[in-house]
């Protein structure tokens, strides 16, 4: 996966509260590949960042499964967009209500810290590389 699809899948997550289809599915993508028993790294100091930032994209993927819908709900296009929780956002189908405000903040900064620790993984991770590997 290049670097740019996966800072661009957490860019809309955090920026938008949306994703499409094919983003996601690079990230799936990704992880499956790390997580294969053929693709696994040998290096020791592989192992431990590579199960960690496994670990923060299974939660961020279980996650935005759960909170976020698929939205509008009549799409014309050929990769579907998926939004966190439309009907408590204002600018999407929410009244704009106090409770569906304090619902939504809520759900934002869950949705923040999942992002923060997978970048943090993916970091750590793209750097451990990068430290044993000279290409």
């Amino acid at each position: 996966m290049k670097e740019e699809d996966f800072t661009d899948f957490l860019s809309w997550l955090l920026d938008d509260h949306s994703y499409t289809f094919n983003k996601c599915r690079k990230v799936e993508n990704f992880c499956r590949f790390l997580a294969k028993t053929e693709n696994q790294f040998l290096i020791s100091q592989f192992k431990k960042p590579t199960l960690s930032f496994l670990d923060s994209a299974q939660k961020l993927i279980d996650y935005i499964s759960l909170k976020f819908f698929v939205y509008p709900s009549m799409q014309t296009q050929e990769d579907t967009k998926f939004c966190m929780q439309p009907c408590w956002n204002i600018d999407r189908d929410g009244s704009g209500s106090t409770e569906e405000s304090k619902n939504y903040d809520r759900l934002t900064k869950e949705l923040e810290k999942l992002i923060i620790d997978i970048q943090k993984d993916y970091i750590e991770l793209r750097n451990n590389i990068k430290m044993q590997i000279f290409i």
